[in-house]
């Protein structure tokens, strides 16, 4: 993924973009680390039997996943209109608080299903 998105920058357009504009960086930092690090880790976290599927876990993880679709489509919509400067995009820093909160909510849902067996030293 990311040496298709470096591929990208072979095109001046596309590279002046990346380096002018702050919201396609911090975009692509996010999709990488918040979109599919966390989502790795969340689950191994689930394979290795530290968090229990459940319904709880899968509300969270849902909610987790809108508030990070939220916060990318902002990003690098933002940075779309900045590029092209067609329109400008109403209510940029309600819609990052906005994911950030539905970011924040997910993960204390996901934070219950945490097996209790890992404060007692058990594992599976």
């Amino acid at each position: 993924m990311k040496s298709t998105l470096k591929l990208g920058l072979v095109h001046s357009g596309l590279a002046e973009l990346v380096n002018s504009t702050r919201s396609v960086i911090i975009g692509y930092l996010h999709l990488t680390l918040l979109g599919f690090i966390s989502i790795f880790i969340l689950l191994q976290y689930q394979m290795q039997g530290i968090i229990q599927a459940n319904r709880l876990y899968s509300t969270g993880f849902g909610i987790f996943f809108a508030g990070f679709m939220v916060n990318e489509l902002y990003l690098f919509l933002q940075a779309f209109v900045q590029w092209t400067g067609f329109f400008t995009l109403p209510f940029y820093g309600e819609g990052l608080l906005i994911a950030a909160i539905l970011l924040g909510i997910g993960v204390i849902l996901m934070s219950f299903t945490v097996s209790s067996d890992l404060f007692e030293g058990k594992r599976k």
